[in-house]
């Protein structure tokens, strides 16, 4: 399992979620735990959750409410039989309209398949509590910017080897910017890897 499994969560509204963790305080909270190239079905799987408020739960899917004004941190444990795997989620109750405003850190690689054909792969600190929903990529070549919603590598390839500026920006929900964008110049043809 390792870090195929993570935890899920919001409230009915799906106003605050594990993107967005900043919750209104007496609000019924649905978790799970989630995966990515996984399945739970290949073997029996325990879920033990700590609610961090004293409270605790069992299942791949729970509800719980809050009912204090504080930073909560969710502890499951996901276990298979000859895995166990611990993660941890931040619930903040009472900071709506709060969350912590992240530092972009994004490193550029490049596939030796073609000289112009390069993988981008973005890194926000802090994971959660950010606000960040979307990644909006500009690639500097004049075409349409891409924008998904997950920090997933992405993948681009340029039609000539020329300078160009990309720009990593980070959005809300309301795809509004969370952070300031982060740019970095790249020269395709050479290989280079860089950091914020």
């Amino acid at each position: 399992a390792g870090g195929n499994v993570f935890i899920k969560f919001s409230n009915a509204a799906n106003s605050c979620n594990e993107r967005n963790p900043a919750c209104p305080i007496n609000q019924v909270l649905s978790f799970t735990a989630a995966f990515f190239n996984y399945n739970f079905e290949c073997a029996p799987h325990t879920y033990s959750w700590d609610f961090g408020d004293g409270a605790t739960g069992t299942g791949k899917d729970v509800q719980h409410t809050y009912t204090t004004n504080r930073d909560h941190t969710v502890k499951l444990i996901v276990s298979n039989g000859s895995q166990t795997v611990p993660m941890e989620q931040l619930v903040a109750i009472g900071n709506v309209g709060n969350p912590i405003t992240p530092t972009v850190e994004v490193t550029f690689t490049k596939e030796m398949i073609s000289p112009n054909r390069y993988v981008f792969t973005p890194s926000v600190t802090p994971a959660t509590n950010n606000g960040v929903a979307f990644y909006q990529w500009d690639f500097g070549d004049g075409k349409p910017k891409t924008t998904v919603n997950r920090p997933d590598p992405v993948i681009h390839v340029y039609d000539n080897a020329n300078n160009y500026t990309v720009t990593l920006t980070v959005l809300n929900s309301s795809l509004q910017a969370v952070a300031p964008p982060y740019s970095q110049s790249l020269a395709p043809g050479r290989r280079r890897s860089v950091k914020h």
